[in-house]
């Protein structure tokens, strides 16, 4: 197996790339990840080359303090609260694969023979200032995900390399 990892630190893109002589036609993977300040999100792509084909099964989880876990077409989400009167939380993740179909399971959703999966993930509170708790991290998150979904992977990229 040819395995490589990395991190530009100039980019603050870490990457894994593999691959098996054994594989019909040498297929590569290649997954690239990224946390982007200009949208608010974590960037996880994965992409195969050549007929390669990508299958995963997605699904947020914590092991405390959840309120909610669920998937609605293509997204993600988990809820919760810090003790009785501690802040909520939310993350969201828009999930979308390039020549496949994403199925709902309730509560994950499951992708089966993409060229390539892009998952953007936000994450908010409803932290608003010293003790006060008001803000809406749902609205948070639908904000953060519109604005990088509604682009091709490549561009918050590119925005994303810009601004290091």
């Amino acid at each position: 197996m040819q395995y490589r990892r990395e991190l530009d630190l100039r980019s603050g893109i870490a990457g894994v790339s593999y691959s098996r002589p054994s594989w019909p036609e040498n297929i590569q993977v290649a997954r690239e990840v990224f946390a982007s300040f200009t949208h608010g999100v974590v960037a996880v792509r994965i992409a195969a080359g050549g007929k390669g084909r990508i299958s995963v099964r997605l699904r947020l989880d914590r092991a405390q303090d959840t309120l909610e876990c669920r998937a609605t077409g293509d997204r993600l989400a988990l809820a919760g609260r810090l003790g009785r009167q501690g802040l909520h939380y939310r993350a969201e993740a828009a999930v979308s694969a390039e020549g496949a179909e994403i199925r709902n399971h309730g509560n994950s959703l499951s992708v089966e023979g993409a060229a390539a999966i892009t998952v953007l993930i936000a994450g908010a509170t409803s932290y608003a200032g010293p003790r006060d708790y008001s803000a809406d991290p749902a609205r948070k998150c639908r904000q953060m995900l519109k604005a990088a979904s509604s682009l091709p992977y490549a561009e918050p990229r590119a925005r994303h390399v810009k601004a290091c």
